[in-house]
């Protein structure tokens, strides 16, 4: 037999509804079934987020740092201006501006 001592405590009732008839459960982040998840599993997964927070981060930084290192070194070929002039389509035979398209479409 199980004694009532052993149950978990009943979960608070759940919020009610806003007056637009949303569920303000949501809104409050009420979760009916955060006390059936173990303490540790909840602290493996802070853990795991913290760490993927930290991987994107770095993925981050290394975009930003490749991506200036890219435009630097477009910019010292004196590519950027000719980039630039491959946008104004007017100036462009008509075959050129097709692959031009093409290219920026993939």
């Amino acid at each position: 037999p199980t004694l009532p001592s052993e149950l978990a405590p009943p979960a608070p009732p759940p919020p009610e509804e806003d007056d637009d008839g949303r569920d303000s459960a949501l809104d409050s982040g009420f979760d009916p079934f955060a006390s059936l998840v173990p303490l540790t599993v909840l602290e493996d997964a802070s853990v795991y987020y913290a760490s993927r927070d930290d991987v994107l981060r770095q993925l981050g930084d290394e975009v930003e740092s490749l991506d200036s290192t890219a435009e630097a070194e477009l910019f010292a070929m004196g590519l950027p201006h000719a980039l630039a002039a491959c946008d104004d389509d007017a100036k462009l035979p008509a075959a050129l501006s097709e692959a031009v398209a093409r290219v920026h479409g993939s």
